[in-house]
């Protein structure tokens, strides 16, 4: 794979603020109004917004790397200081080619104000960049966050710990969405984490009450869109939830499209739409869509190795295997990645190559490691004898009803 997503005529990566503080413990502050400005900006449809894992990883590094590994054309950085009620804002945003500092300005909010700066930062981001570039289309909707700082907290920690996806990191995403809504009830964001959450536990969790924790996603989505009809995470949860609970894949299409139509950079509406497509055997704007997503969130193993799922589902196996290769070079214990490795390797025909990596994938979950290599040769020996019969990927396909659902989609 390349080193990083071609850059677009305007892709922004939002860095977190820096805090200069005198007590330095704005930390979370800051790193919540980068993720504010982020979300204006990406609603405008004109501009290619790196999505924040990926933006945030990269916190520290030069701008030469940010833009050679995430494709950004500029940087959007800042700082906050703080003196009692009062705050000053500095942002500033940066070309990557040259490093050169084209755009700052200084905002004066009063401390508990703060958010609502962002507001002013994204129009005036927007605003030089017409300049540069012409006309963009207005996203005639840019708001702020009016919550308190700790419910504020405590969603950024779950929206974090979600984006990981094991068991664990969900379950403590779960606690904090839950402690963000519990401080403000009105919180929409807060209540579409929460149903994300919920969504995709079942998948990493075998403990999980699948119907209760159905009825809570689908709860905390419709909760999320009673206050906010435009929340975008929680039209994508509720569409998700229709295609995997109802096999309903025109409702689930439709309210995933209703997601990227509000922010076409929301890598999760991408991923799950991808997988609506790839069902149906659309398979080129499946892939279209998965590659979109890991190209806006490219450090992300979740939307990469969601592009090798659906380049394995149209049956582009080398190019699969070669993504989920260069996910787990990154990642060697990412499950996902793990699981998928075997599974390629299966469906093309490569059965000692699969199960080799099926041996790796059981014994890195927890399994006996003798256990699992024996069990890896026979199912090697077997299917090859199927194939030998005349019908390969038969027993392949079995053994992916009881060990391959899940991890890939969520």
């Amino acid at each position: 794979m390349p080193d990083g997503p071609e850059p677009q005529a305007s892709s922004v990566a939002v860095l977190p603020f820096r805090d200069q503080s005198q007590t330095g413990d704005q930390n979370w502050l800051t790193e919540g109004l980068a993720e504010e400005i982020l979300t204006s900006l990406a609603r405008i449809p004109d501009l290619h917004v790196i999505a924040r894992q990926s933006s945030f990883a990269l916190r520290d590094a030069p701008f030469s790397e940010i833009g050679e590994r995430l494709g950004a054309t500029h940087v959007l950085s800042g700082s906050l200081q703080t003196d009692g009620t009062a705050a000053r804002i500095r942002a500033r945003l940066t070309e990557v080619s040259g490093e050169r500092e084209v755009w700052s300005s200084d905002f004066r909010p009063e401390l508990a104000n703060v958010f609502e700066t962002q507001e002013q930062i994204a129009r005036a981001v927007v605003d030089f960049l017409e300049v540069e570039l012409g006309p963009i289309r207005d996203p005639g909707r840019i708001t702020s966050s009016n919550t308190d700082a700790l419910a504020h907290e405590n969603y950024l920690r779950g929206l974090r710990l979600w984006d990981r996806r094991s068991e664990a990191e969900i379950l403590t995403a779960i606690d904090h969405f839950r402690t963000a809504t519990e401080r403000d009830a009105s919180y929409a964001s807060a209540w579409a984490g929460l149903s994300l959450a919920y969504l995709v536990l079942p998948e990493y969790s075998p403990e999980a009450n699948v119907e209760q924790v159905r009825e809570q996603s689908a709860a905390a989505a419709a909760r999320s869109l009673e206050l906010d009809p435009d929340q975008p995470d929680a039209l994508t949860a509720m569409g998700w939830g229709r295609m995997i609970h109802h096999y309903d894949w025109q409702g689930a299409e439709d309210l995933i499209g209703q997601a990227l139509a509000i922010d076409s950079t929301n890598v999760h509406a991408l991923h799950w739409q991808s997988h609506v497509f790839s069902w149906r055997g659309q398979h080129e704007e499946a892939i279209r869509l998965a590659r979109r997503a890991a190209d806006l969130d490219p450090l992300s193993s979740i939307m990469r190795q969601n592009l090798a799922f659906i380049m394995k589902e149209a049956g582009f196996y080398d190019e699969a295997l070669q993504i989920t290769e260069g996910v787990l070079a990154a990642d060697p214990n990412f499950v996902s990645g793990l699981r998928a490795h075997w599974s390629i390797h299966a469906l093309s025909g490569r059965y000692e190559a699969a199960a080799s990596a099926l041996s790796t994938w059981l014994v890195r979950t927890g399994r006996d490691a003798v256990a699992a290599r024996a069990f890896a040769d026979a199912y090697a020996e077997s299917a090859a004898a199927f194939a030998e019969q005349g019908v390969p990927g038969s027993l392949p396909r079995g053994l992916f009803d009881q060990l391959q659902p899940g991890l890939e989609m969520g």
